[in-house]
């Protein structure tokens, strides 16, 4: 997976491409969490170019929200079809107080 964070103003926008699976879970990790300089700021997840996504996905989306809870504000604008499927499907969307627009 492909992860660009871009700084704008006092906040960041993360934008995750390709596959969000098992089979890249522990380098998409490293990837988000080894310089997180976003950790304090507000971030916008654009999951508009994710391909695929399973359980693996999901999860490194709810360790994301989890370590902003206290920093800053998670907010989640575009999806694609797969990864609307799976956090539909695993109810996160409502857990997780996400609010998006299918891209």
């Amino acid at each position: 997976m492909d992860i660009k964070a871009k700084k704008n103003g006092d906040s960041y926008l993360l934008s995750f491409a390709g596959e969000m699976t098992i089979y890249t879970a522990k380098g998409d990790f490293s990837k988000l969490f080894s310089k997180p300089v976003w950790l304090d700021s507000n971030i916008t997840i654009d999951l508009s170019d994710v391909v695929e996504m399973d359980t693996s996905g999901a999860q490194l989306l709810l360790i994301l929200v989890r370590e902003m809870a206290e920093g800053g504000v998670v907010t989640v604008n575009k999806v694609s079809d797969a990864a609307e499927s799976v956090i539909t499907l695993l109810n996160l969307k409502s857990h997780l107080g996400m609010e998006f627009d299918t891209a």
